[in-house]
This record gives C-alpha cells, sequence and structure tokens, in this order.
C-alpha cells in the first residue's frame, strides 16, 4: 500500500510535531511508500483536491494516514466524502489531546504502537459513522464521535480554550469549572426529536426546558467524560441524550455521575437510540461536532448512520504492547 499523510503538528498543543517526527523516521526505516502533506485548517480540501486527483488505477492502493486528533480526522473523513469519487480507507497515528474515536475503537494511543497496527493490515474494516443533513442551511457531513448542540457545545468551548493553555492538565476540576460556567450562560430552549422506530405522527416528543442536546457514535465525550455510555461504534446506531429541567443541583450530580461513568437515572435525562433521528430547534443555539466548534444556529436537521473503511489490523500488536503510553 502507498500512504498520503496528513499531518498536523499543530495538534495535542504543539506536541504533535515531536510525534511526527518519530513516525516518519519509523516510515522511512520500515520502508512504507508515502508522501505527506501538512495542514492546520485546511485538511478538508487538501484532501479533497488530493482525492479528486487520484487516478483511477491507484485507488485500490491507497490509505490515507492522519496524523492528528479529532479534528483533523473528521476533517479528513469529510474531505474525502466531498470529493464524491472514492471512499478511500483512513488510518491513524492518534495525536491529540482526547483522541475518542482512537479510543473507541480499541487503537493504541501510543504512536509508534498505532502505526504498527496500520501498517500491518492487510484489508479495509469498517465502521459506523454518523451523516447529518441540515435543511435550513442545506448543508451535509460526516462525524466520528459526537455532535452537540446547547450547553454541550458550550462546555466544549470552554474546555477547548483551557486546552491550550501550556500547562493544561485533563482531570475532574477542569471540566467541573467548565461545566459550571457552561451551566449560568446557558439559557434553557425548546426543541422538537423524531425518531425512526415509529416513524409517526405520535413519534414526535417535544422538550421545553433544554440544556444538553448530544448525538453520539461512541461513549467518549471529553476527558474522562462518557456522556453516552450505552453508544457503541460498532452497533449501526447513534446515541441521543437530551437533558432538560436542569436546576443546579441536577445539573452537578448529573456532571458528576457522568464524569465517574456512573449511570443516573432522573427524569431530566433521556435517551434515544437508532439509526435515523430528527431535530428541530427554533433557537440559536451553540453547536460542536467532534469537538470543533461551529458558533450557533437553528436546526432543522437529519442524522444517519452509515459504515465507512478504515485500515486497521488492531489485533496484529500483543494487548499488553497496545496498552503502552
Amino acid at each position: 500500500m502507498e500512504y498520503f499523510v496528513v499531518v498536523n503538528e499543530y495538534a495535542k498543543n504543539g506536541s504533535a510535531k515531536q510525534i511526527w517526527q518519530t513516525i516518519h523516521s519509523e516510515l522511512v526505516t520500515q520502508g512504507v511508500k508515502f508522501t505527506y502533506k501538512k495542514v492546520n485548517e485546511n485538511a478538508v480540501e487538501v484532501v479533497k483536491n488530493f482525492t479528486l486527483d487520484l487516478a483511477e488505477r491507484e485507488k485500490s492502493k491507497t490509505v490515507v494516514l492522519v496524523v492528528g486528533g479529532n479534528g483533523t480526522l473528521v476533517d479528513v473523513l469529510n474531505g474525502i466524502k466531498q470529493a464524491q469519487r472514492f471512499d478511500l480507507p483512513i488510518g491513524l497515528v492518534p495525536a491529540g489531546i482526547e483522541n475518542g474515536f482512537a479510543k473507541a475503537i480499541g487503537l493504541s494511543l501510543n504512536p509508534v504502537v498505532a502505526l504498527k497496527q496500520v501498517i500491518n493490515t492487510t484489508d479495509k474494516i469498517y465502521y459506523t459513522i454518523g451523516t447529518y443533513q441540515e435543511t435550513l442551511r442545506n448543508t451535509q457531513g460526516y462525524f466520528l464521535n459526537n455532535f452537540g448542540i446547547g450547553m454541550d457545545a458550550f462546555i466544549t468551548s470552554i474546555y477547548n480554550r483551557k486546552k491550550k493553555r501550556k500547562f493544561f492538565r485533563r482531570g475532574f476540576l477542569p471540566f467541573l469549572t467548565s461545566s459550571i460556567s457552561a451551566y449560568y450562560n446557558q439559557e434553557p430552549f425548546s426543541a422538537t426529536v423524531r425518531v425512526s422506530d415509529s416513524y409517526s405522527s405520535d413519534s414526535y416528543r417535544f422538550f421545553k426546558h433544554v440544556y444538553i442536546m448530544n448525538v453520539a457514535n461512541h461513549p467518549y465525550f471529553e476527558g474522562n467524560v462518557s456522556l453516552s455510555p450505552q453508544a457503541n461504534i460498532k452497533d449501526k446506531k447513534l446515541d441521543l441524550i437530551v437533558t432538560e429541567n436542569m436546576n443546579f443541583i441536577r445539573f452537578f450530580m448529573l456532571i458528576v455521575s457522568l464524569y465517574f461513568h456512573k449511570q443516573l437515572n432522573l427524569k431530566s435525562f433521556h435517551r434515544f437510540k437508532d439509526d435515523q433521528i430528527h431535530l428541530t430547534i427554533k433557537s440559536l443555539e451553540f453547536l460542536q461536532i467532534d469537538g470543533e466548534e461551529h458558533g450557533s444556529q437553528y436546526f432543522d436537521i437529519f442524522f444517519k448512520t452509515t459504515s465507512y473503511p478504515f485500515w486497521f489490523n488492531l489485533s496484529s500488536v500483543p494487548f499488553k504492547e497496545r496498552r503502552k503510553k
């Protein structure tokens, strides 16, 4: 196989630069055929153009390898999809702070070990990804981790600013302070939900005082938080979490329970699981997709699942080696 390596040296607060130097040396040492392109916020266009220029005869022997975090990975996916030519398989060397997708599939978080799991691969493997189509703006796209509206996106925004600090440390306290700040700045909003298992007039659910609305492909959210612990990247369904009527005590209990992976049964906490979801929100609300902020907007949005080819052989590396940091 030949690898087109998409490198984001700015990932992990710039630490990805050193990771790339190590990966580059490994690729050269092992005689892997590759070309590479360094990106920052232009990954979508770079990968789209690469896919458009790729010859038909080259598609069966080409893998796009990402060295970066969640944001770079989803940009690469969207770039390939926007080209509307080939679903080129994607490999990943996790070089971000969160690396949610890598955790979800069991890819090693050690870059050198993850590279072994990529180059030891002989055939593509398919995982569920999420798709969305927003009718008000006529936009569509794909996500690997989660799509969050409201306080969810607000927390992500505050937490992302903290992650840019030189001496950032993950943990309960940074997440708690981010969540409390978001709680006091987020106004509740109304939303309509429809899922596909009973796609009829009585399948609508109406919520008047929503704080968090998150569509997840797997359990991992930010840091150690599992916002949707029942989400499974292999079940071909998405998990929708809706929280409403949250006074501060309920909110505090929710945040603590989610951080420590505890199930909390509150009337204000709703879960849905399906392969088709329709959300309507008539107020301007913040949006995050795979941890990347996208401003605020109104929503009339349809979600579905599909599958996409990736390039991993996770079991090609012994379990003990996969756990190396």
